[in-house]
């Protein structure tokens, strides 16, 4: 539990590295035989997840400033996801690569989440999961295949795919239609091409080559997409906060891009945006619809429902508890916020994280947006994306009691 208190924040935060990319960059460690070095890496848990993970393939050392990967006998066929989605739907497909069978086990929220459709995925190129629920039980090696996937939700599976199919020894070719989310599929590819392994793509068909190898042994990673653009929402409120960041370009899309543009293009009076490729830019558009003033309209709501939250539920909530008038309808799958430039009263608000680290950055928007002071329940969730969080906001002089209780 944390106490916001908002104050004017001066200084400059420099954006974290990448949650994506570098469990991306530690599942690429695992394809190599040779040594693998890790640049910037982040420390939040769904890192820490992806290296405990990798730690059973390779010996880590730890440098100043980065992490080496040295392959070693691997001991145990069982490994565990910690609450990353990302790690549980791409890894199976590179794991099968290495062993014929495994168990893939998960914490917390991610035990939750419905993973079904990434895991039927792996069927059609050789690997079974032969449960529904956690601990996942997995059999089978990935082989070449072509194929066309059409709507899936989630694009991660797909990225595990894309990681493991240029290993094994023929040529595969996907077709991707109507996928959600390609801006994570362009940044799987992208890191790829950088370690030395091409995929090709024409329109919506990639074709993958067998039997290629890593050429680059080392990777970079670049700053988190979703925390900047939670710091330049914080930046419209701190006019002296300057955010620094080393942003990968991987495609168009991402979260950061996104939002930029729309403040670009003006919030003030209301706005209208689609989050079906950027769902985890939702709980910051609904604090910012709901200080806007004008009415906003938020298409994609169906995408919140499987993430660490219902994240639309959880905003909901938000919504209801600063008063601000909102319409669900879910059969059009948007929301309609009705915005407002001022405060029902004074008094401290009080939200629950919902154990979902995009809920707690919603709430210290929300403290700003609305110059209030909030409590956030459950805010050491935030730890699974941007662990220095409220350090970094501490060193611009922000307000933050770690250790308040009602």
């Amino acid at each position: 539990m944390i106490l916001i208190e908002a104050n004017k924040l001066k200084g400059k935060i420099y954006a974290p590295p990448s949650k994506s990319e570098s469990i991306r960059a530690l599942l690429a460690s695992l394809l190599t035989d040779e040594e693998f070095a890790i640049f910037n890496l982040s420390e939040c848990e769904d890192a820490r997840a992806a290296l405990k993970l990798a730690a059973n393939f390779k010996e880590i050392d730890y440098k100043q400033d980065h992490v080496v990967l040295k392959s070693k006998a691997i001991e145990t066929n069982e490994f565990n996801c910690g609450e990353s989605a990302l790690i549980a739907r791409m890894a199976p497909a590179i794991l099968s690569l290495k062993l014929r069978q495994f168990i893939m086990n998960g914490e917390g929220t991610l035990k939750k989440r419905d993973l079904s459709e990434s895991y039927n995925l792996f069927p059609l190129f050789g690997l079974e999961c032969t449960n529904e629920v956690f601990p996942f039980e997995f059999q089978g090696k990935i082989h070449s295949n072509n194929v066309i996937l059409d709507k899936i939700e989630s694009s991660q599976a797909i990225s595990g795919l894309l990681f493991a199919l240029p290993f094994v020894s023929d040529n595969s070719t996907l077709e991707i239609r109507n996928v959600k989310s390609k801006t994570y599929i362009d940044l799987s590819i992208s890191i790829l091409k950088e370690l030395g392994v091409i995929i090709s793509q024409n329109g919506n068909r990639y074709f993958i080559q067998g039997s290629q190898k890593i050429s680059k042994q080392q990777y970079n990673v670049g700053s988190d997409s979703s925390s900047l653009a939670f710091l330049i929402a914080l930046s419209l409120f701190n006019k002296d906060l300057e955010i620094l960041h080393n942003i990968r370009k991987y495609g168009i899309g991402a979260d950061h891009e996104v939002l930029t543009e729309l403040l670009n293009s003006g919030i003030d009076g209301g706005f209208e945006i689609s989050i079906m490729n950027n769902p985890d830019l939702f709980p910051i558009l609904v604090i910012l619809a709901a200080t806007a003033g004008g009415t906003s309209t938020i298409h994609g709501i169906s995408r919140l429902s499987n993430k660490e939250s219902n994240r639309l539920a959880s905003m909901v909530s938000i919504l209801d508890k600063i008063e601000c008038r909102y319409l669900l309808n879910t059969d059009d799958d948007l929301i309609i916020i009705h915005g407002q430039n001022r405060l029902p009263n004074d008094s401290t608000i009080e939200i629950d994280s919902f154990n979902d680290h995009r809920i707690v950055m919603a709430g210290i928007l929300a403290a700003y947006a609305l110059n209030q002071k909030v409590v956030i329940n459950g805010s050491e969730a935030i730890a699974k994306s941007y662990p220095n969080l409220f350090r970094d906001m501490q060193k611009v002089g922000a307000k933050i009691d770690e250790q308040y209780r009602t």
